[in-house]
């Protein structure tokens, strides 16, 4: 009975090695690329969110540019046919249309400024770094 158990239990301890063997090639072949991958991703991911956040103010800034322009050339621009020609609309109604697209581009702004960071740099700068703060976080 005792030469069984010992018999069992050293086939268990030899396929433990043989699993253990296994897992450790499979983490010295996989792992770089792994990392390799998400470091990748992570850093165009981050990269592209700042475009648009840089795009979407500077798109803000010129609508409202573009409002305040038509407001002061309201005697020879489209609002001037259609606003008050025709009396559509009040008589500031171009004001009222350039002060909500200053609104809205503040909004865009602040927001888009909120949402800017420096990821993708410190992905391409110290990508050890950004790993470990990554799995820290994913803990």
């Amino acid at each position: 009975m005792t030469e069984q158990l010992e018999n069992q239990l050293s086939e268990a301890l030899g396929s433990t090695v043989l699993a253990v063997g296994g897992v450790k090639e499979f983490l010295t072949s996989e792992v770089p690329e792994v990392l390799n991958q998400a470091l990748t991703w992570y850093g165009i991911y981050y990269f592209v969110y700042n475009i648009v956040c840089l795009l979407l103010i500077y798109g803000s800034y010129r609508l409202f540019a573009y409002m305040y322009h038509e407001y002061k050339n309201r005697r020879t621009s489209i609002w001037y046919e259609k606003i008050y020609q025709n009396e559509v609309g009040l008589s500031d109604t171009g004001l009222f249309v350039s002060i909500v697209s200053f609104m809205v581009a503040t909004i865009a702004t602040v927001v888009s400024i909120a949402h800017l960071n420096l990821i993708w740099l410190k992905i391409w700068i110290a990508p050890k770094v950004w790993i470990l703060e990554y799995i820290r976080d994913s803990l």
